[in-house]
Parts: structure tokens; C-alpha cells; sequence
């Protein structure tokens, strides 16, 4: 069983890639990229499908724990949950465009 850094380093080494060509593809440091490896760095929903179209996968691809295909079942899973997360995401976003919208409207009227 993989973490998503982990996998992310074995798809860049089955590819023979080290990190300076891969971050350059990213368009990031290679510390960065290196985080991104360790587990340090959180990535968020946009930096895993740019990771995604870089290995050529599918982001259920991505995201699978199996070094080959995913099962169906496997990548209705793995989707689901970047669902719930990008609901978790979105929801936190309106809250802000509320929060922001309220500090506007006292601002005009005060």
C-alpha cells in the first residue's frame, strides 16, 4: 500500500525520470517536488490532475494503490472521493465568497 507521494516517485522512476525533469514539467522546484514525494506537501485537487496528464492517467489512475490497472470498482471509489472532496473544497469556497460579500456590503453602507 502506497501513499500518493510514494506513488507519484515509483511512477516517475518506472518512467526513468528524476526529479529536476519532473519538476520542470510541473513547473515546480525540485524541493517542492520533493515534498510532494515525502508526503510533506498536501496536494490539492488541481496539482494531482496536472500530475495525472503528466504520467498520461487517469486521476483514478493516479490515485490507485495498485502498480497496474485498477479494477472498475476501484476507480468508482477513488472518484467518488475526489467528489467528496471537491464538494469539501467548493463548500469552503462559498463560505469565503459569503464571508468576503458581507465584509463588502458593510463597507458600502458603513
Amino acid at each position: 500500500m502506497h501513499t500518493i507521494g510514494e506513488r507519484i516517485r515509483l511512477l516517475r522512476l518506472e518512467r526513468g525520470w528524476n526529479q529536476e525533469f519532473l519538476a520542470s514539467l510541473l513547473r515546480v522546484s525540485v524541493p517542492a517536488l520533493s515534498k510532494m514525494e515525502t508526503g510533506i506537501t498536501d496536494l490539492n485537487l488541481s496539482r494531482l490532475d496536472q500530475l495525472a496528464e503528466v504520467f498520461g492517467l487517469s486521476m483514478a489512475g493516479l490515485m490507485s494503490r495498485n502498480s497496474g490497472r485498477e479494477g472498475e470498482l476501484g476507480e468508482e471509489e477513488t472518484l467518488r472521493r475526489l467528489l467528496e472532496q471537491r464538494d469539501v473544497e467548493l463548500l469552503a469556497l462559498q463560505k469565503k465568497v459569503i464571508g468576503l460579500l458581507e465584509e463588502l456590503r458593510e463597507a458600502v453602507e458603513g
